[in-house]
């Protein structure tokens, strides 16, 4: 959905159809945000385990923080990229399967294959090549993956009417967390780095290979089950335009430009912290003969966040995402983003001043 320059009055939007959605069902609505389950523990699993635990097993401990860096930072540069490319891409094709599945096959089908390159890449590669090789696989990885779920991003505004929207967003936020809970437990459970190195090599093909096959099934299950009506008009796709969305005047969409801005802190806020997550578990938490809460077991950060930390994390979340989805449909948004906001301001405080697992 394109919004053109009409700041003055209701939005219009081209060039797919203004023609009233129909209510969707509950089961259309699950279909509709399944996806997120899958795509959200690809990227749970590699983000807070898989790749920061590889980055110390195969290229060492003492420069880990900006090896990491280096690793992510270029993929992430692309995500931003594409995102809004190929998503406004999508709202201008005319396939026969509709303008979001499409694009979501091509790129699960992609990432998949980039996933088991990155499998194996530790035993094809020299340790000299390592880093640059990591770099490559993960910007790879951020490009083909967006190329799926970017478009996809758009189906409730294609699909599902305003009012039932957020209901139906609290079932994406339901399903991402899902996605977010069995990643870390996963990836934590199956990945240590004090394994030995053979065997550590078995489990990080297991959790790579894992990850495909749930993609490749939850992709598969979507495509299924969810149809679209293809683009009945034909629109020419031109690129200057779309670049010219994004040089809007803060002043003509006020409400937009706050949006962003918080978004963008809120971010900002959690990926500088996300990525080194278990390297504060193992430098500060961990440690020789520290044993892991709860379970007993020598201590290990991929453990620890993995299977506690982030888990409950995430369970605590879970009531919220469908009562939150409720409570914006009939009280508004914008109370229920104060209150987050303010949460995690204080979770940041508590972060910061009590270190103990």
């Amino acid at each position: 959905m394109e919004v053109t320059d009409n700041p003055g009055g209701v939005a219009a939007v081209s060039p797919s159809s203004t023609t009233a959605l129909r209510r969707v069902s509950l089961f259309d609505q699950i279909n509709i945000n399944v996806f997120w389950i899958a795509n959200n523990f690809h990227w749970q699993a590699l983000l807070a385990i898989v790749i920061p635990s590889m980055v110390v097993k195969y290229l060492g401990d003492a420069n880990k923080d900006i090896n990491l860096t280096l690793v992510v930072i270029w993929g992430t540069l692309i995500a931003v990229v594409v995102n809004p490319l190929v998503g406004a891409i999508s709202d201008y094709v005319t396939f026969r399967m509709g303008r979001r599945r499409p694009f979501l096959i091509i790129g699960t089908a992609l990432n998949v294959v980039v996933l088991i390159l990155f499998a194996y890449s530790p035993t094809w590669f020299s340790s000299t090549a390592l880093l640059v090789t990591f770099i490559v696989l993960f910007l790879l990885l951020q490009f083909t993956n967006n190329l799926a779920n970017s478009p996809w991003s758009a189906i409730i505004a294609d699909k599902v009417p305003q009012y039932q929207r957020g209901v139906t967003s609290g079932f994406y936020g339901l399903f991402t967390l899902l996605g977010l809970i069995f990643g870390s437990l996963v990836a934590g459970v199956i990945v240590n780095k004090n394994d030995t190195l053979p065997l550590y090599n078995n489990e990080i093909v297991q959790i790579f290979l894992l990850i495909a096959i749930i993609q490749t099934v939850f992709v598969a299950y979507t495509v299924i089950t969810v149809k679209e009506t293809p683009l009945a008009e034909h629109a020419t796709f031109q690129l200057s335009t779309v670049f010219k969305k994004f040089l809007f005047k803060p002043s003509q969409y006020p409400d937009l430009s706050w949006v962003l801005l918080a978004r963008l802190l809120v971010m900002m806020g959690i990926w500088g912290i996300f990525y080194f997550l278990q390297y504060y578990f193992d430098d500060v938490l961990g440690g020789p003969g520290v044993k892991t809460i709860i379970f007993g077991g020598v201590f290990s950060g991929e453990f620890f966040s993995g299977a506690l930390f982030l888990p409950a994390l995430m369970l605590t979340a879970l009531p919220t995402s469908l009562i939150a989805g409720w409570i914006s449909d009939h009280k508004g948004r914008k109370l229920l983003v104060y209150l987050s906001g303010a949460m995690m301001t204080i979770l940041c405080v508590l972060f910061i001043f009590f270190q103990g697992q």
